[in-house]
């Protein structure tokens, strides 16, 4: 039997939901002429980038890519590699003891050398740290405030990476993307990223919640919006000039707000594809396209292939493959992903709902990637299926 407090909280997401639902439908049919004029904008982008010739590169994406260079106190330059010098204490990571943040200071202040990370760059001070909210594989997020705003600070040990992202997001500027905001450090032990803050979690916790509350399974209006966002954001990565691969799309770096506005996050493995495809297994694996898995080259393509199993979450509520049962004593998640890679295995949709998502999942997880749809064709279906629950909802 379930709790007071569980029925309270359903009755509440329900209401929100709804009211959400009935602002949105009304704004929907002013938006849906911007929204074709959108799609048919990124599609002429994206053409004109097909028939551009690509920007030629000696060596490999890897070996072009510029490395930051500090300035140390003493004007002496060098280049800064990653080392592991940030401490492992979640509350006290960015607050080292007086003396010894002096010391540090002493030993490792820097000035980042790069035009991007000057430009952006905020005053320390004014970025305060109030408490830790997760870590990842690439470093940690705590909640804060910059000028009294509530904001994301980032910080990871490993600064060259750190800086790569950074120069990232700085260049992206969409609804769907989380919105960068500044740099800031006074040493090299308080470097950190502050973004927007996503008061509504991530869509991973939304899902488990939903799955807690027994909450039906299939596309609601809801659902589909939010799919409709994360495709609206993967549209503008692809179509930029020189297109940008995610190259992490999962539940967990799909944030969200009160109302259920999605935003696309961490851009930690992202990468600029300036030359072909590329090689090199990244990513989160139960979200990983085969080519990656198996080492293959790859493009934008990997990145539909983790957004229909994103589909397959929204529309199942689990994680992929939990509907796959490994004999005792297998390794459950290698068992899972040899098979994926062999195409002998693929992510469910179920029969309720709108069967164009579970068919446009269906096809976005295909193993050959030519036959997974662009990131515009995507979202012209997912925007469809949206203007059909609209007027359902009228």
């Amino acid at each position: 039997m379930r709790s007071k407090f569980a029925i309270n909280l359903e009755t509440r997401l329900q209401d929100k939901s709804l009211i959400s639902r009935l602002v949105r439908t009304k704004s929907m049919k002013l938006e849906q002429q911007a929204i074709e004029d959108e799609i048919n904008r990124l599609i002429a982008l994206l053409d004109a980038s097909e028939l551009t010739p690509v920007l030629e590169m000696d060596g490999s994406l890897q070996d072009k890519e510029s490395v930051p260079v500090l300035e140390s106190p003493q004007g002496e330059y060098y280049t800064d590699y990653p080392d592991d010098t940030t401490s492992e204490n979640n509350a006290s990571d960015l607050e080292l003891p007086k003396l010894e943040k002096q010391r540090a200071e002493s030993i490792c202040s820097f000035q980042i050398k790069d035009e991007i990370i000057s430009k952006n760059r905020i005053p320390r001070g004014q970025v305060i740290v109030q408490e830790f909210v997760s870590r990842g594989g690439f470093g940690k997020v705590y909640k804060g405030t910059y000028n009294g705003q509530a904001v994301a600070i980032k910080t990871m040990s490993d600064v060259e990476t750190f800086v790569k992202e950074i120069k990232m997001m700085a260049g992206l500027r969409h609804p769907n993307i989380v919105q960068f905001i500044g740099v800031a450090w006074n040493s090299r032990e308080d470097f950190c990223c502050v973004m927007e803050y996503m008061d509504g979690g991530d869509l991973r916790a939304l899902l488990n919640k939903y799955t807690e509350l027994n909450r039906p399974t299939g596309f609601d209006f809801s659902k589909i919006m939010i799919a409709f966002q994360v495709a609206r954001a993967l549209a503008y990565l692809h179509s930029s000039k020189v297109r940008v691969l995610h190259r992490d799309l999962k539940s967990k770096n799909i944030l969200l707000n009160q109302t259920l506005d999605a935003k696309l996050t961490d851009f930690g493995v992202s990468r600029e594809q300036i030359v072909g495809p590329m090689t090199a297994e990244v990513g989160t694996s139960l979200w990983m396209a085969p080519e990656v898995m198996t080492g293959k080259q790859y493009d934008e393509k990997a990145d539909i292939f983790s957004f229909g199993v994103v589909l397959s979450e929204l529309s199942m509520h689990t994680l992929p493959y939990s509907h796959v049962k490994v004999r005792p004593g297998a390794n459950h998640q290698l068992t899972i992903l040899r098979r994926v890679a062999m195409g002998e295995l693929s992510v469910k949709f179920p029969d309720t709902g709108p069967q164009s998502m579970a068919k446009l999942g269906l096809a976005c997880v295909s193993m050959d990637p030519r036959k997974r749809p662009r990131a515009v064709e995507a979202l012209r279906t997912v925007h469809d299926a949206l203007m059909q629950k609209a007027k359902a909802l009228v």
